[in-house]
């Protein structure tokens, strides 16, 4: 009997269809089904045999990688990651205090949490990972990051590395940038208008615009090079830390949200215009270590009497 070759066509995909139902498979094509990976197959093309270990530790009942949506693997002591490119639709991944100089995550696009602090990478590459909307790579040996593809990252943590400069102009949505102890001598943050929290301490920064981050709420710039600092757009500061600069004056009158002032180590004769909008229950104000004069002394000496059950040191 002649068979319709349309007809044997229709047929193969009602079988296929009805096989899949039958065994409660998502609706698949037979070319998918053959090239979804087992997890198990991934876990044997470990070398390493801590990531093994994280592996099966972390597949639950899941059987393919593409099921896969999570993974931790925090303290396994893994020196070396491979074969992430089959974990398609991965969207958190911490490998965080573990060893590693390397990852490839350039086939992980479904990404938006990435946590590889405390590692030894030396370099990565994120820019296929244009979903991420948090990257902590802190504790590292990064000494050039590219971002300008992450517009989408609302926190990123790169401290302790080996940076020299770092572009956050793309990175609009940024609230948190966490870029302490590196060595970055400039920061452009005028881009980042919805900055809320700016750790950027132990650089060697000689200047900075806060001009356009009348949300930030936490500045932390001590230990860096500072000479002079604008801060009469920052309205919403109640965080302030720039000790241990070269700053020969400050003024904070137009920052009286203020509830920890640290400017002690500096170069202060006079004492920061509108401190008396500061100083009252609860501050924590440290102003020693600056050369105040003995006028100064003085007004410091009368403002201390506002300074009840807080921390007033000058």
């Amino acid at each position: 009997m002649l068979v319709n070759p349309l007809m044997a066509i229709v047929f193969l995909a009602v079988f296929t269809v009805t096989v899949h139902s039958e065994n409660k498979l998502p609706a698949i094509s037979v070319s998918q089904a053959k090239s979804r990976v087992l997890i198990d197959d991934v876990v044997s093309w470990q070398s390493d045999e801590n990531a093994k270990r994280c592996l099966n530790d972390n597949k639950g009942d899941n059987l393919y990688t593409d099921q896969m949506l999570s993974l931790s693997c925090i303290g396994y002591d893994i020196h070396h990651f491979s074969q992430l490119r089959y974990l398609t639709n991965l969207q958190n991944l911490d490998l965080s205090n573990n060893d590693l100089a390397h990852l490839d995550i350039s086939d992980n696009a479904a990404l938006t949490r990435l946590n590889l602090n405390w590692n030894s990478i030396d370099r990565i590459d994120v820019s296929k990972n244009t979903a991420l909307t948090h990257l902590w790579i802190g504790h590292n040996q990064l000494t050039h990051l590219d971002i300008s593809a992450n517009t989408s990252l609302v926190d990123l943590y790169v401290g302790n590395n080996q940076l020299m400069h770092l572009d956050v102009s793309k990175n609009t949505a940024l609230r948190v940038l966490s870029i302490q102890n590196n060595y970055l001598v400039y920061l452009d943050i005028s881009h980042n208008s919805g900055l809320t929290e700016l750790s950027a301490y132990n650089n060697q920064l000689t200047k900075i615009n806060t001009s356009q981050n009348a949300s930030l709420a936490g500045l932390h710039l001590n230990g860096n090079r500072l000479t002079e600092i604008d801060l009469s757009s920052n309205v919403a500061l109640v965080d302030l830390r720039v000790n241990d600069n070269r700053l020969t004056s400050l003024n904070i009158s137009n920052n009286a949200a203020l509830k920890y002032f640290f400017a002690n180590n500096n170069l202060l004769s006079e004492v920061p215009v509108g401190l008396e909008r500061v100083v009252g229950e609860q501050s924590h104000v440290y102003l020693r270590g600056n050369p105040f004069g003995r006028g100064s002394k003085k007004r410091l000496k009368k403002l201390e009497k506002f300074a009840s059950n807080s921390h007033f040191y000058y």
